[in-house]
């Protein structure tokens, strides 16, 4: 609620003020669990686990040091979403107007709907680790990843942030059977796990419109599926117009029609359909995030080469204004394959 111009700026209206700027800022439900209750996942939803402004209380001297530390936070968390607009810092002996507070509680109003969903200038793209497949395989490849944060808080604090990571799937020195994958991992694109989501750079996977508050300690949760191994029936040509079904591009067998005896004919099938899946899965251990990468393909030829999966971090940049510091510390990260 606005303070009205010439009313007197007391403790409690410099608190409430306080206190909306630390939900976001700061984290006031710290030790939270993963949670399928929407009301309690949308308060862990705030937290940026920054160091939280102190309150005051009633007769305690009110300081520039004291204002600017709530200014100052404001500030980088307009930054943070990418919001422009200019407060000033106060000097010593200036006094705190119901206009100072107004503006501060406008610009925390216009950084709440927006805390995680960081300006594409405030993130920064940075290697977090990879693991590879280089042994020979047939149908299935697993990748497994953990992403360690040491808390659930502080994996909290990261995806609040608007920080995400990214995955993209590559193949080098691959055999003819392999190769044919390399159009399942351009198809993929590169993977953005969100707080609230998971896309794709690509047009082609299938979103669970899922993210990290999704992700719970006891169920593989999916994702994201990009699915180019539906199979299917082969369309063949033999005697007597008949219809042949082989599997993905084999041959297939016509059968003939009355009248024109029995025949064998071979089945063209679209390889497009048998190229194979991805799919992307996620789950918290002990605080931590782990990703479960699945390759498969119907075809039981042998694949050979480096089948790589790349881990990356966009994260928030680090920010400073004044006294006051924003970091937020990423994930270290663990992995592998079978």
């Amino acid at each position: 609620m606005p303070v009205e111009s010439g009313q007197k700026i007391t403790a409690a209206d410099w608190n409430v003020l306080t206190e909306r700027l630390n939900k976001i800022f700061a984290d006031k439900v710290p030790g939270s669990t993963p949670t399928q209750d929407l009301s309690r996942r949308n308060l862990q939803s705030y937290g940026w686990g920054q160091v939280p402004s102190e309150l005051v209380t009633k007769g305690q001297k009110f300081t520039a040091a004291i204002a600017n530390d709530v200014i100052d936070k404001v500030k980088i968390g307009a930054k943070q979403v990418g919001s422009t607009y200019t407060l000033n810092n106060v000097t010593k002996g200036q006094k705190i107007t119901a206009l100072s507070i107004n503006q501060i509680s406008t610009v925390i109003d216009d950084i709440d709907p927006k805390r995680y969903i960081a300006a594409s200038n405030q993130l920064a793209f940075a290697f977090l680790g990879a693991t590879a497949k280089t042994t020979a395989w047939t149908q299935e490849v697993t990748f497994l990843g953990t992403l360690a944060f040491g808390s659930y808080d502080r994996a909290r604090h990261y995806f609040n942030s608007g920080s995400s990571i990214k995955l993209t799937l590559s193949l080098a020195n691959g055999n003819a059977a392999s190769n044919v994958l390399n159009g399942l991992y351009e198809r993929l694109g590169t993977i953005n796990i969100s707080l609230k989501n998971t896309t794709s750079s690509t047009a082609n996977t299938i979103s669970e419109g899922k993210g990290f508050e999704d992700l719970n300690t006891t169920n593989w949760v999916k994702l994201i599926t990009l699915d180019l191994d539906q199979g299917g029936g082969d369309y063949g040509y033999g005697y007597g117009y008949g219809y042949g079904y082989g599997n993905c591009g084999g041959y297939g067998y016509g059968y003939g029609g009355y009248g024109y005896g029995y025949g064998y004919g071979y089945g063209y099938g679209y390889g497009d359909n048998c190229i194979g899946s991805v799919e992307i899965e996620g789950k918290i251990e002990n605080g931590n995030v782990v990703l479960k990468t699945i390759v498969k393909t119907k075809s039981t030829n042998q694949k050979t080469g480096t089948h790589r999966l790349v881990y990356n971090t966009q994260k928030a940049i680090d920010k400073t204004s004044g006294a006051v510091n924003f970091s937020i510390i990423p994930p270290t990260f663990t992995g592998s394959v079978s």
